[in-house]
């Protein structure tokens, strides 16, 4: 064996070790910040599920239609998509809205559309959120001292691969063991699936408990 081989192959053992190391920590920190995120999240945070509104294509059938030199027979077409896309958009929030009510109860969960996510990162906090209707009630608010978390639900599609539903911090992401993404099958979404939905959204929560009592048990060890 020749001393030029030898030195590459403890060059390469020693990288892969560096390598494995840094793994290991890494998961290590992750793993610590997912006990502290989900400690948070039970005991001074919420959820506050961002409901897709379709904003961007319902306006584009909307300037359609305010064009009045729009053929008669266009303007049937567009007012049925738009109709059409109000119903099922609609539809689908509602049956999330109702699955996670039924089902999620590791913290409060508030509800608001993807057009007020802007507002509440720069602090707003009220005005925005939904009943149990999915309708807009000014009397909900929440406190500016709860750490607040997005749920939401994000189809596939450029770099997602699996449909899914996605928690994260309002600030950064997070890696697992914390439950950031959850998959879940397009169908159970827009066939509006409730028991589907309603048996995907408890891995959540059972996920974010194991990690509450592990958080729970290591507090004394500190």
């Amino acid at each position: 064996m020749s001393y030029l081989f030898r030195l590459s192959l403890c060059l390469g053992l020693l990288l892969c070790q560096t390598s494995l190391w840094g793994q290991l920590i890494n998961s290590k920190a992750d793993f610590q910040a997912a006990l502290k995120a989900s400690q948070e999240l039970k005991e001074n945070g919420l959820i506050i599920f961002r409901l897709e509104s379709n904003h961007l294509k319902m306006a584009h059938y909307q300037k359609l239609l305010a064009n009045k030199n729009l053929k008669a027979k266009k303007r049937k077409k567009v007012e049925r998509l738009l109709n059409q896309m109000q119903t099922e958009t609609k539809a689908i929030n509602q049956t999330i809205l109702q699955a996670l009510n039924d089902t999620f109860n590791f913290c409060p969960v508030y509800f608001c559309y993807d057009t007020s996510a802007q507002y509440i990162r720069q602090g707003g906090r009220s005005q925005v959120f939904l009943n149990a209707q999915g309708e807009k009630d000014p009397r909900l608010s929440i406190p500016d001292s709860l750490s607040i978390y997005w749920l939401y639900y994000e189809p596939a599609g450029g770099a997602n691969t699996f449909n899914s539903l996605q928690l994260r911090p309002l600030k950064g992401p997070l890696r697992p063991p914390f439950p950031a993404q959850t998959i879940i099958r397009k169908s159970w979404v827009h066939n509006l699936s409730l028991p589907r939905l309603r048996r995907a959204i408890p891995d959540i929560q059972y996920r974010l408990q194991r990690l509450y009592k592990r958080a729970e048990q290591e507090a004394p060890k500190e």
